[in-house]
């Protein structure tokens, strides 16, 4: 018999049923702010009797942003209006969570009705950060983080662990897929740096274990990864990209230190422009 309508408790998190909302983006936000679309949005997929309600892709930094209008969690006021959300999104029976993310190269982008394309500075858009100056296709290079900057958005990550809590949400899922920041780490064809986070897999996956682990552990979280499976191509020659068959390394390392996740999801792409 099907367990899909049956309880789950995941730790401290009890689950009425197995039915989850995945994050979706909303480009309706201001000043990375929920509003009342968000209060919708979110607060009817829990009248519809979703058993798990995941925000959207919420960036830890302004700069995280896929688009200047996406919900961000980065500040004691993001917390207060989401505050209002997980409010009624408990209320009608479900479960609060919240996706946190960092955009990396592939921020500062328009709205994919208006083409999707990334935007200038004097559009809205920003400079975008990513591990090296690589650039995702034909987006602007990135500037290449500092050792200081990555070190910042590990606590970036923290910090908005915390502004999650605070709000009101019990799970957050830390997007590490789609080629955003810590997907880019993930992947050697993004990440061409040769110091601590750069090189090996395991100093590649420095920086996203870090963040995920200060945004989950070091609260009273449950926390998920959600990895790009894209992060195996070891290198691009000749036309042909060649595996290197570590697929699910990243978590057998992680379980040493990351006892905390209790979901890890597998996603195709998008790091690389040709994929």
């Amino acid at each position: 018999m099907s367990k899909l309508f049956s309880p789950l408790r995941l730790r401290s998190v009890e689950f009425p049923h197995r039915v989850f909302v995945s994050p979706m983006c909303q480009y309706s936000s201001e000043d990375g702010l929920p509003n009342e679309w968000h209060l919708v949005h979110l607060g009817s997929r829990a009248i519809g009797g979703a058993s798990l309600v995941l925000t959207e892709a919420s960036a830890v930094t302004p700069e995280g942003r896929i688009t200047p209008w996406d919900a961000g969690i980065w500040s004691e006021r993001h917390a207060k209006e989401w505050k209002r959300v997980t409010d009624f999104i408990r209320a009608h029976g479900s479960v609060p969570g919240m996706q946190i993310a960092h955009a990396g190269r592939k921020a500062s982008c328009n709205k994919p009705w208006l083409g999707g394309k990334p935007l200038p500075p004097s559009d809205g858009g920003w400079t975008t950060l990513g591990p090296s100056a690589i650039p995702f296709g034909d987006y602007p290079v990135p500037r290449a983080m500092s050792v200081g900057e990555i070190e910042k958005t590990v606590e970036d990550f923290r910090r908005s662990a915390r502004f999650a809590l605070d709000a009101g949400f019990d799970v957050a899922e830390v997007h590490a897929a789609h080629g955003y920041l810590i997907h880019e780490f993930l992947s050697p064809l993004s990440n061409q740096r040769t110091d601590a986070y750069g090189g090996s897999l395991e100093n590649r996956m420095r920086f996203g274990l870090a963040a995920a682990i200060m945004a989950g552990i070091f609260y009273d979280f449950q926390y998920s990864q959600d990895f790009g499976s894209s992060a195996v191509y070891d290198e691009y020659q000749g036309g042909d990209l060649h595996r290197q068959g570590y697929l699910g390394q990243p978590l057998g390392a992680g379980r040493q230190i990351s006892s905390g996740v209790w979901r890890r999801d597998f996603q195709n792409g998008v790091v690389f422009a040709k994929e």
